[in-house]
């Protein structure tokens, strides 16, 4: 059995970055922004990534000034459309059970990460 210290782990050992996975997007200052704009790609563990405008992580979309402006519009839309679908089923189902499912399905994406829009504009 072959043993390694910390110091001397052969290079084929080492993880590599899926270049279709991974996405990147740079978050600064307008200056800094303005700097970097000329910038499409980045490397990393020489793998090449291109920069986003926004990216998506754990259903929160990110934008590079963090306004939050493009996921308030897509949990928007996604609450409109469940509420449709449910104005479809209605009918067949008791108030208080249609209450409950607006409640739990509409607050639960109105909820989720809220805390993320804590100091984001208005």
């Amino acid at each position: 059995m072959q043993q390694w210290d910390r110091y001397h782990i052969p290079q084929n050992k080492f993880l590599l970055l899926n270049a279709d996975k991974p996405e990147v997007m740079m978050i600064g200052t307008p200056t800094q922004q303005c700097l970097a704009e000329n910038i499409g790609t980045v490397t990393v563990a020489e793998t090449s990534l291109t920069l986003y405008t926004q990216v998506k992580s754990l259903g929160v979309i990110f934008d590079p000034k963090l306004t939050f402006n493009s996921h308030v519009s897509a949990v928007y839309k996604a609450c409109n459309y469940h509420i449709w679908a449910l104005q479809n089923i209605w009918r067949v189902l008791l108030l208080d059970v249609a209450k409950t499912l607006v409640f739990s399905i509409v607050g639960s994406r109105l909820d989720y990460c809220n805390s993320l829009l804590y100091s984001a504009p208005n």
